[in-house]
C-alpha cells in the first residue's frame, strides 16, 4: 500500500520502540513513495529493525498530524557516545541486564552481576573488540546493545552454571560480545525481499567465524562461540545444523542468552512481565533448540533474578 498525500515527518529508527504497539500508521520510504510499514496496534519487532538497518533505512515517517500520539511513543534520543566502552554506559529501553537489578537482596546474585559487567566492560577495551562492535554499530546501535547485553549475561550464566576458570569466562564473555559480528559483513541489496534478507542475516555465523579467523589473538573457543550459536541441540539450527555433542560447549549457553535477549526486546509490557513471558517460552515453545541439561540450569538461573 502506497500513501502520498499527508505530509510526512521522520522518525530516527534509534527511536523506535520495539515491542510497543504503534499508535498510528508508520511508513518507510522507499524510492521518493512513502510505504505503509505497520498499522495502528501493530508493533515493530528487533529482527524488523535489523532488516531495516541492513537495508541503510535510518528513518521511518510518521503523518505529522499523528506526531502528538507518537510523542508518548518514541524513544528519547540516544547519546552519541560510540567509543567501545561508552556502548556499556548507552541508555536504552532497558538499561544493562536491569533483569537482575528487581529489588533481589541475593548477594551473590549482585556479585555475580558485578563481576560479569565489569569483565564485558575489560573486554571491550580490546582493540578487535571495540573494532568490531563500532564496524556493527554502523547497522544501528540496537544490535550493539544486544551483543553487549549477550555477553554479560552468558557471563553470568556460565558463572552461576559453576564455571569458574577465568579464561573460560573471559571466553564466554567475548563470546557473547562477538556473537553477531558477521552480521557486519553482510551485503544486503535495496531489491531484496525480507524473505532473501532474513536468508542473508542466516550467514552471519559463518562469516563472524571469518572475520576472527583473520586475527591470531582471538581464541579458538571464542571462534566456535560465533559460528555455533545459532546451532540447535535438535538440529534444526543453522548454519551446519549440528546437534547435541557436535555443538561447543559454551556456544550453547550463549544460545539461551541471546534467545532470552530477543525475547525480551521483542516482548511488549513492562520488563518484568516481558522477563517472566521469555523464561516461559524458553522452557515451552523454544526448548527443543537446547542442550536440556543446560537449558534446566538457566531457567532456574533466571527465573532467581526477576
Amino acid at each position: 500500500m502506497v500513501e502520498v498525500i499527508l505530509h510526512k515527518i521522520p522518525v530516527p529508527l534509534n527511536n523506535v520502540e520495539v515491542g510497543e504497539p504503534v499508535p498510528a500508521p508508520i511508513f518507510v520510504k522507499m524510492h521518493s513513495a512513502y510505504i505503509l510499514f505497520r498499522v495502528t496496534g501493530d508493533t515493530i519487532s528487533s529482527e524488523d529493525i535489523d532488516r531495516l538497518t541492513f537495508r541503510k533505512v535510518n528513518e521511518l515517517y510518521i503523518n505529522e498530524k499523528d506526531e502528538v500520539g507518537f510523542s508518548g511513543w518514541l524513544k528519547k534520543d540516544v547519546p552519541a557516545d560510540t567509543s567501545p566502552v561508552g556502548v556499556v554506559k548507552t541508555e536504552t529501553k532497558r538499561a544493562l541486564l536491569d533483569i537482575f537489578q528487581n529489588g533481589i537482596n541475593d548477594q551473590n546474585i549482585k556479585q555475580a552481576v558485578a563481576s560479569s559487567k565489569s569483565m564485558a566492560t575489560q573486554m571491550l577495551k580490546n582493540p578487535y573488540v571495540g573494532k568490531a562492535l563500532a564496524q556493527l554499530r554502523k547497522n544501528g546501535s540496537g544490535i550493539v546493545d544486544h551483543s553487549v547485553n549477550v555477553g554479560v549475561l552468558s557471563t553470568y550464566l556460565g558463572m552461576q552454571m559453576g564455571y569458574t576458570q577465568q579464561v573460560i569466562l573471559s571466553n564466554l564473555s567475548m563470546g557473547g560480545i562477538l556473537h553477531d559480528i558477521g552480521k557486519s559483513a553482510i551485503d544486503i541489496k535495496e531489491s531484496d525481499t525480507d524473505e532473501e534478507v532474513d536468508e542473508k542475516l542466516k550467514e552471519h555465523p559463518t562469516l563472524g567465524a571469518k572475520l576472527a579467523e583473520e586475527l591470531h589473538s582471538i581464541p579458538e573457543e571464542v571462534k566456535l562461540i560465533i559460528s555455533m550459536h545459532h546451532e540447535n541441540y535438535d538440529g534444526s539450527g543453522y548454519p551446519k545444523g549440528l546437534k547435541k555433542i557436535d555443538i561447543f560447549d559454551l556456544a550453547k549457553i550463549v544460545s539461551i542468552a541471546n534467545k532470552f535477549d530477543r525475547l525480551v526486546s521483542n516482548s511488549s509490557g513492562d520488563l518484568a512481565e516481558r522477563q517472566k513471558r521469555a523464561i516461559t517460552d524458553i522452557g515451552s515453545t523454544y526448548q527443543h533448540e537446547f542442550d536440556p541439561t543446560k537449558l534446566g540450569k538457566a531457567l532456574k538461573i533466571l527465573s532467581m533474578g526477576v
